[in-house]
């Protein structure tokens, strides 16, 4: 990828009412059949919007994302490193399982599931099978003051319930848990739906009328209102498309792991106390060693606004990504300011961009792909890029700067018009 600019992995959708996320309760969400269809009919289970007091109908069109406003956070404005949860009902062994798949999202974010019979529980699960599963998103659950009431549900898992789909609706529900929504109504997701198929499919199999099935798969996101960048079709925050429901056989397969965005994005919302490497400004980092799968993190500050070049050197095959400041639009998340693969020479990366003085950036280096394994060499130096050059970066920054200020104003209207 060529120095291209690069906003948030996903949607930043600011909406300050609450919402519930449920699945329609048609059976287990895998292929099976239906009762309330034909023989040869799967069942492709959604995960609805609804308001928290209203168990039908549609709520609010949401895209897959983190909503800002419901990470969980302390009484202080920190983020929480500890969420409490409690089960109300439910077989041991069901429980179990889930604890075990809850806590997969740990490995990435900074965030801890410890399961007791607390009286002051943050998450409360149950396991009613006539209710769909479903979950509030992220601190919304605070909203739900009894600790007799769920805010997550788990309708079809049972003892001889497959691993594979404990795995998949476990993190699926408990991604919710965190703050995260839907990916397959992202502004550039570009499913080719077959409205009409699309339509008659879901009021058969769930009921729902053209409007709800409008709003629930066909819309997508104003990207006016987010941050995004590429549409994850392996993320677990989606679900699966069937060929027959789009016009060029299009299809996504039933994920039930965490994507490799999925743990990038998650992350940086809720980011472990990481060490980060100091970059000096002309002072290189020699024989850095990038070992398969690993993640090495820089920091840099640099004492006087201008134009900067970092990049590698050696024989290895690098990924940079470059992220700063985080800011009020963007929830507090560091904002993904450009990334690249092979400007610098031969397989090396290489970014130009202007650094505002006293300010620290995070660099991200890793290996272009799973495999990728070798030392390299990290430098800062001052750069005076051409005018086309210079050009280019500041269109590419005053992109990033309008979007947050879209993002805020937008945020704003909507905070004044809640009374």
């Amino acid at each position: 990828m060529k120095n291209q600019i690069m906003l948030l992995k996903s949607t930043f959708l600011l909406i300050a009412f609450t919402i519930l996320f449920s699945c329609s309760d048609k059976g287990e969400n895998k292929s099976i059949t239906s009762t309330n269809t034909s023989s040869s009919d799967t069942i492709i289970k959604m995960c609805t919007e609804m308001y928290p007091k209203k168990k039908s109908g549609v709520g609010l069109q949401t895209a897959m994302a983190i909503l800002p406003n419901y990470v969980w956070k302390k009484m202080n404005g920190n983020l929480i490193d500890t969420l409490k949860v409690k089960f109300l009902d439910g077989d041991p062994v069901v429980q179990s399982k889930v604890t075990k798949y809850a806590n997969i999202w740990s490995n990435f974010a900074n965030v801890k599931f410890i399961f007791g019979n607390f009286p002051n529980a943050d998450i409360r699960i149950s396991f009613d099978l006539s209710d769909g599963s479903w979950s509030y998103v992220g601190s919304q659950a605070k909203q739900i003051t009894s600790q007799n009431e769920a805010t997550m549900n788990f309708g079809w898992l049972l003892p001889n319930t497959e691993e594979s789909e404990y795995r998949r609706v476990v993190l699926h529900e408990f991604g919710h848990s965190l703050g995260c929504i839907h990916e397959h109504q992202s502004p550039i997701a570009r499913i080719p739906w077959d409205k009409n198929k699309v339509i008659e499919y879901y009021k058969r199999t769930q009921g729902w009328s053209a409007e709800e099935v409008q709003q629930q798969v066909l819309n997508r996101d104003n990207s006016s209102e987010t941050q995004f960048t590429e549409f994850d079709p392996t993320s677990i925050m989606e679900y699966p498309v069937d060929k027959r429901l789009t016009t060029n056989g299009f299809e996504i397969g039933m994920n039930t792991t965490l994507s490799a965005m999925d743990k990038d994005f998650i992350s940086r919302i809720y980011p472990k106390k990481n060490t980060f490497i100091q970059l000096q400004l002309n002072a290189p980092l020699s024989n850095q060693n990038l070992t398969k799968g690993k993640i090495i993190l820089y920091e840099v500050q640099v004492n006087k606004t201008g134009f900067y070049t970092i990049g590698t050197n050696g024989s290895t095959d690098t990924f940079m990504s470059i992220f700063g400041f985080p800011t009020i639009a963007s929830g507090g998340v560091e904002i993904l300011l450009a990334e690249d693969d092979d400007d610098g020479e031969g397989f090396n990366a290489k970014l130009v961009l202007e650094l505002e003085a006293n300010k620290k950036y995070h660099i991200r280096i890793k290996g272009y792909s799973k495999e990728t394994a070798g030392m390299y060499n990290l430098s800062l130096i001052s750069n005076q890029p051409s005018a086309i050059e210079k050009q280019s970066i500041m269109s590419d920054k005053k992109l990033i700067m309008d979007n947050q200020t879209i993002i805020s104003k937008q945020k704003l209207q909507r905070l004044n018009s809640i009374k």
